[in-house]
């Protein structure tokens, strides 16, 4: 059985967001996470079982950093033939919900099944609805082209 603390890992939150997951001060989460004590809780089981749910649903409920949707989709990117990532839309305006999916614009050859295998490893990676666009696969007009690649935040360039 996983702990809190290796499910809050491995969807890749802070304790502060955590905390203001479940609607408690860090301090007390931070106690679930490290008292052992707490562990056969009521509380600490109704914790740990949400989490678990959120993970296999694959929904989130925190806003996540640049950095941990960059790390993240990474990890992924390194496994597939991808040339760049530009992260835009509310994420990279700092507007984001917790309700926002993640916007993504990139490069890649990738179609068909191993397209959709790459959206859905991000998918489940980030615990986030995903809206990806393919650099070469879509008609963009200039001015649009032009606000993306001012406003947007590369995540990834292979090198």
């Amino acid at each position: 059985m996983r702990t809190i603390k290796e499910l809050r890992k491995e969807m890749g939150f802070t304790q502060k967001q955590t905390a203001r997951l479940f609607h408690m001060s860090l301090r007390s989460y931070v106690s679930y996470e490290n008292d052992v004590k707490l562990f056969e809780s009521f509380r600490y089981n109704w914790i740990r079982y949400t989490m678990e749910k959120m993970l296999d649903e694959g929904k989130s409920m925190v806003i996540l950093s640049t950095k941990v949707i960059k790390s993240k989709c990474n990890e992924v990117f390194r496994q597939y033939p991808v040339d760049y990532c530009i992260l835009f839309g509310p994420y990279a305006s700092n507007t984001a919900t917790e309700t926002c999916p993640v916007d993504l614009f990139i490069g890649t050859d990738l179609i068909g099944d191993d397209y959709l295998d790459m959206v859905d490893e991000l998918r489940k990676t980030l615990y986030k609805i995903v809206n990806v666009v393919n650099a070469d696969n879509v008609d963009i007009d200039e001015e649009t082209l032009e606000d993306l690649f001012m406003n947007g935040i590369r995540i990834y360039r292979n090198m």
